[in-house]
């Protein structure tokens, strides 16, 4: 089983010195708002995927007045290993560097492997509500975890749109764009056809966990390749070739990929109130987590400060899924008396968190 056996920050947000020896299951952590309980979320976040869920700038996550900060870990991997030592420096002026095992990691995607993170929050409605990329990274994120092929995929299709994207750009003779234009659409249909094959397994998982939280609402996915269905991507790409020269780039292909939701034909957004929208969030993450799990897959769970817009049925419901997963799980919430509810069917630790110092409350 995969899980955080130790985890220590130095200068992280408002934590100057800090080391939590957390549960391999179930952590609650509690306290008043602006305590530092989802700085504490943000450093697990921020140590498998060098970037911080609060802010695109990430160098904020160093505390005022120092120059970086450090994230480390041991990473209970297997029973009968040592834990895997993991680092992360987050430097004003070097940038990022990440350890694993004392040696150098060439990308955070070895961390991202390694250490794979679902996080629920209440930004958690940028999934349905804010831009394509979202929805891109929501997908891109399940694959990277499942289809082993997945990363060399997508990589080569990046380094050539952004090959393509520069001829375009010196407006290169059309014979060089043709070839170009072969090489990106190769790797953009097989890349299309994983994202195809993942949405519909989302789909089909996603029907009974809307049902388990109460939201028996008929939800299709709309599968947005990125250009006209039914052409091959490379006779497309031909065909509006003069448009990609005015343009200075490559207007079609997979990285326009969406996904959107209807309910009766209807966008969602026309149709579901905020409380509907925040299920349909959760259960689209749980579903990922179901995926996840079917592929023998472990990661840990973040899931901050939700309690409070659920009521007590779909609170029961999520946490009662969380404890079947198998996995570590930490979560957040200001009301200590009903975490202690919630989890009182399971062994957990419970910290309270107050002017960014923990304290352990019990095991």
């Amino acid at each position: 089983m995969l899980y955080l056996q130790q985890l220590n920050l130095t200068h992280f947000r408002n934590f100057s010195e800090l080391e939590l020896n957390p549960h391999p299951h179930f952590n609650i952590l509690y306290g008043e708002n602006g305590s530092g309980k989802t700085s504490l979320l943000e450093s697990i976040y921020m140590l498998s995927t060098g970037r911080s869920f609060r802010t695109h700038l990430a160098h904020r996550a160093i505390q005022h007045g120092h120059d970086k900060t450090t994230l480390f870990a041991k990473l209970h991997m297997h029973p009968n290993h040592q834990p895997l030592k993991v680092g992360l420096e987050r430097n004003k002026v070097k940038g990022l560097t990440v350890k694993v095992g004392g040696e150098i990691c060439r990308s955070v995607a070895e961390m991202a492997k390694l250490l794979p993170i679902i996080l629920i929050n209440p930004d958690s409605y940028f999934l349905l509500e804010a831009g394509p990329k979202y929805r891109r990274q929501f997908v891109d994120w399940g694959l990277f975890h499942v289809e082993p092929s997945f990363m060399e995929i997508w990589s080569n299709y990046q380094r050539l749109l952004k090959q393509r994207n520069a001829a375009l750009s010196s407006r290169a003779n059309r014979s060089q764009l043709r070839i170009w234009s072969r090489e990106l659409a190769k790797y953009g249909e097989i890349l299309n056809q994983m994202r195809k094959n993942y949405c519909i397994k989302i789909e089909d998982q996603l029907k009974p966990q809307l049902h388990a939280l109460n939201l028996d609402l008929d939800i299709h996915l709309n599968y947005h390749q990125g250009w006209k269905l039914g052409e091959k991507l490379e006779s497309y790409l031909e065909q509006h070739l003069e448009r990609d020269f005015e343009l200075g780039h490559t207007h079609a292909g997979p990285h326009r990929f969406d996904l959107t939701f209807r309910s009766q034909k209807t966008p969602i957004d026309d149709v579901f109130s905020r409380g509907q929208l925040k299920i349909l969030v959760i259960a689209l993450y749980l579903t990922q987590a179901a995926l996840l799990k079917a592929e023998d897959k472990k990661c840990i769970y973040l899931i901050d400060d939700l309690l409070s817009e659920l009521d007590h049925a779909r609170q029961n419901y999520l946490f009662t899924t969380l404890r079947s997963l198998d996995s570590q799980v930490f979560v957040t919430g200001l009301d200590r008396t009903r975490l202690e509810e919630l989890w009182k069917q399971g062994s957990a630790k419970m910290f309270h968190v107050e002017q960014n110092i923990l304290h352990l409350r019990n095991e």
